[in-house]
């Protein structure tokens, strides 16, 4: 008898994803893609790779460690 639930280790059975999976995850994907876009439209002028690769230097230390963690 196969328990709902388990892992295939445990079952043999392989999980797959499921309608509402697809959702969250194309929700995911969605979202990142329109920050980047929304961020590269709004920061079009900025010419310089300080500007480009580091955020002119001025990014607040929060974020950035967010985002290295």
């Amino acid at each position: 008898m196969k328990e709902s639930g388990k892992y295939s280790y445990d079952t043999g059975s392989v999980p797959t994803f499921h309608a509402a999976d697809y959702t969250v995850f194309a929700c995911t994907l969605a979202i990142s893609a329109f920050i980047g876009i929304f961020n590269a439209i709004k920061d079009r002028k900025k010419q310089t790779t300080d500007d480009y690769l580091l955020a002119g230097r001025s990014m607040h230390p929060i974020p950035v460690a967010m985002s290295l963690l």
